[in-house]
């Protein structure tokens, strides 16, 4: 899966908010996720417009932490850790960071200066990185004199140089900061003058404890300068992580009429929040474009490049910018985690098996670096490699069907029993409904709809509720597919009325819609999310190509993601094959991890649509072979779409 920090395996967390954020950006209350109390579950993949816009904001969170102002001229990069007040006068505190920071941006370097993780952890996350330098200091008071005493460790040699500055103590900390800068770089571009008062409450608005006190502090320091750039960045993007959008378009406003006073980088991070601010995915890929020419070996500033390609479906213009984060970090292993599935994506096999057998050499015992190796092996169909890296990595669910997918059933539940085992040994509530899934993806279809059935009961007896609301949405589904109509309705009823989070409660509701049920409240979520689903099931598959097409493109790049191949689907079933075989061309990554009742509309309808697109080519070997697997995988009982009648007379 996909390597985020923090351990979050979802794809849709794409940028990562690095340690030295604003205080009150990191403890911001960004809209909740839907609270999932006994299961997690795959939501349904569209429209999905949200998403982008979540994408922006996390991808202006992680530039605001950028603060380099030039291209590095170190060997590796450099990190400037927040240093420490020795004053003895906690009132000076914001010091630590301010030192820190306008040093770092001064030579170059990245500043680690947030309060959290502390120095150790702060240190332990730069040399992880891969710095070459690592920088710390401190800042004392003696009488009326100031003194900044900063230390330079070679990694990893632990070498150390030292640079130091006094100044009268009314002078500021930025003029001994510059004085260090210069000392230690030559620098040849100053942090943004200001006064006194208003470069305390910038810093002080960064180390905010809530984003209402670090608000009301940056608006203070804009407009004791309103020349001074990074409070209107830094202010603008508070509002943003508040949910203030209005609030942070007039701050825009405003801050527009001074930007000929900011420096280039400032001029170039606005354009950033403002493209974010805006919603406007290209103007921000262009805006982040700038700023990549100015800061050409910022790492986190490459990383937002990638992640925001990725989000706008360019994986090859993702992964020249991952790539570029790799040479800047080779110790990073996210960084190569993140560059193998944009080259999967890209459909650079080669490539992407090489980031990822990197990704594992930083990583060596971390299941998630087998995983991602399957994942790749998998989308390529390379299944015999992607179940022994699955089995590596210790997920047998992924191992079972990437033996599936040979055809060996026999095999894959052996595999699958693994999973079995230890769900029942950790006691999984959902355990019979992994089971049943299972049958009815692998052709026991009547066995897994009745354990699924017998399941779905039980679990509303012992007030299971979400997990009995998840099975019927399940049997809707499946009854649908299967042509029964009647009992699909009274499984809907029940998915509805078992529901007890939005999660769970928003896919009874697509399932209501899809089994036609009467009576119950109206959902205009659940009718949009579900019109792609409703013309494949009515087999208005001329009709699906469009919506399908607008689903698709707004859907975010995932492992898992198979709104391709409904989109596919839609077109060779309607005669407009259009670009169904490259669609086709990736193999999505089973969720095995939580349920997806929507799998059904893929799996292994995938098989029979390859065999399509093979037969249209004039691949009748290929096609042959793809018919006789779908056959295989599809059993005994067929959908309503006859395509195992299909595959059956191709085989003759």
């Amino acid at each position: 899966m996909p390597a985020v920090d923090g351990g979050d395996p979802e794809w849709r967390r794409v940028a990562r908010v690095d340690a030295h954020l604003p205080r009150a950006a990191r403890n911001a209350k960004a809209p909740a996720p839907q609270e999932q109390r006994e299961i997690s579950v795959a939501w349904p993949k569209w429209p999905g417009i949200g998403r982008a816009g979540r994408a922006l904001l996390a991808v202006a969170l992680l530039l605001f932490a950028a603060c380099s102002e030039k291209p590095q001229r170190l060997a590796g990069w450099t990190a400037v850790l927040r240093f420490e007040n020795l004053t003895g006068d906690p009132e000076f505190r914001w010091a630590e960071r301010a030192a820190a920071e306008i040093i770092a941006r001064e030579i170059g370097a990245l500043a680690r200066t947030a309060g959290a993780p502390g120095p150790s952890g702060q240190r332990a996350q730069a040399i992880a990185g891969g710095a070459a330098k690592i920088v710390t200091g401190a800042v004392a008071k003696a009488g009326n004199r100031l003194r900044l005493d900063v230390w330079i460790e070679q990694s990893p040699s632990g070498a150390r140089d030292s640079v130091f500055a006094t100044g009268d103590a009314a002078a500021g900390i930025a003029s001994l900061a510059h004085a260090v800068a210069r000392k230690m770089d030559g620098a040849e571009e100053a942090f943004p003058q200001t006064n006194a008062a208003t470069l305390r409450d910038y810093f002080l608005g960064l180390d905010a404890a809530t984003p209402q006190e670090a608000s009301a502090t940056l608006a203070r320091a804009a407009s004791g300068d309103p020349t001074f750039g990074p409070a209107w960045i830094a202010w603008t993007e508070i509002e943003l992580v508040r949910g203030e959008r209005g609030s942070a378009a007039k701050i825009l406003e405003r801050a527009n009429s001074h930007v000929g006073s900011f420096a280039a980088i400032d001029k170039a991070r606005l354009a950033v929040v403002a493209a974010q601010s805006a919603n406007d995915g290209p103007a921000a890929l262009r805006a982040l474009e700038a700023l990549s020419k100015i800061t050409r070996d910022d790492p986190l500033v490459w990383r937002s490049l990638g992640d925001l390609a990725m989000n706008m479906k360019n994986p090859r213009a993702a992964a020249a910018a991952y790539t570029r984060v790799t040479d800047l970090q080779p110790s990073d292993p996210q960084s190569r985690n993140l560059l193998g599935y944009a080259r999967t994506a890209s459909g650079d096999f080669e490539g992407a098996i090489k980031a990822m057998q990197e990704y594992r050499q930083l990583r060596p015992n971390d299941p998630n670096a087998f995983d991602s190796l399957g994942d790749v092996y998998y989308r390529f169909d390379k299944f015999a490699e992607a179940e022994k890296a699955y089995l590596d990595g210790q997920a047998p669910g992924k191992a079972a069907f990437a033996r599936v997918m040979t055809g060996d059933i026999v095999g894959a539940d052996q595999i699958f029993s693994r999973l079995m085992e230890a769900s029942r040994a950790a006691k999984d509530p959902a355990a019979e409904l992994r089971l049943g899934t299972w049958e009815f993806d692998t052709g026991r279809r009547d066995k897994g709809l009745s354990r699924l059935e017998n399941f779905a009961v039980a679990a509303e007896r012992s007030s299971q509720r979400d997990l009995s609301s998840i099975s019927y949405s399940q049997l809707t589904l499946w009854n649908l597919m299967l042509g029964n109509g009647v009992r699909a309705e009274q499984s809907a009823r029940k998915a509805a009325a078992t529901a007890s989070n939005p999660g769970t409660a928003q896919i009874a509701a697509i399932c209501a819609v899809l089994a036609d049920v009467k009576g119950l409240p109206m959902n205009p979520n659940a009718l949009a999310q579900a019109s792609g689903y409703g013309l494949l099931l009515s087999r208005q598959f001329s009709a699906a190509v469009p919506v399908l097409k607008s689903v698709n493109s707004r859907t975010l790049l995932s492992p898992e993601d198979d709104t391709p191949v409904m989109l596919a689907w839609a077109q060779l079933a309607s005669g407009q094959p259009g670009d169904a075989a490259s669609l086709l061309s990736l193999t999505p990554v089973p969720q095995v991890s939580r349920p997806n009742p929507f799998h059904v509309f893929t799996f292994p309808r995938i098989v029979f649509l390859r065999a399509q697109a093979a037969e249209r080519a004039g691949r009748r070997e290929e096609a042959f072979r793809q018919y006789r697997l779908f056959a295989t995988l599809s059993g005994p009982t067929p959908l309503v779409f006859g395509e195992e009648k299909v595959a059956q007379e191709k085989l003759k």
